[in-house]
């Protein structure tokens, strides 16, 4: 009994000293650690209760060794939670199969001669020209 009662005072003092941590930045240097022991012998209960300075670690070590008591351990955390019970969507269908390759490829040949050659030439050149002037009236309107 005893030993459990020590092991109740040590976890409050643990997260007492954790609550103390989430506090803001201005009360830093308020922080106290407070330390309460009950114990039971022979059906006659002591309480020990007393608050030290956070950052005096060392005081609360003796304090707690001259008390035969360690540092309580940190809690174990709880189990996270489980997961509601979402209907089960069903499985999405298999995607169609690809459509078999085809070994036959396709050529094309056009049957130009050389008069047919220069007529579609000189056609393309004077459509370039005509792009080449309309670039630069552009340009020049943009200036």
């Amino acid at each position: 009994m005893k030993k459990i009662i020590i092991a109740a005072a040590a976890i409050s003092l643990l997260v007492f000293v954790k609550s103390t941590h989430a506090q803001s930045k201005k009360e830093k240097n308020d922080k106290k650690v407070s330390v309460t022991i009950i114990t039971e012998e022979n059906g006659k209960k002591t309480v020990i209760d007393t608050t030290f300075d956070a950052k005096d670690e060392e005081s609360i070590e003796a304090f707690m060794k001259s008390h035969n008591t360690d540092k309580p351990s940190p809690p174990v955390p709880p189990a996270p939670p489980s997961a509601p019970n979402a209907p089960i969507e069903p499985a999405p269908p298999s995607p169609p199969t690809p459509p078999e390759a085809d070994d036959e490829y396709y050529s094309f040949h056009f049957d130009f001669d050389d008069e047919d050659f220069d007529a579609f030439r000189g056609d393309l050149d004077k459509e370039m020209e005509k792009v080449k002037e309309q670039i630069e009236e552009a340009r020049e309107s943009l200036k």
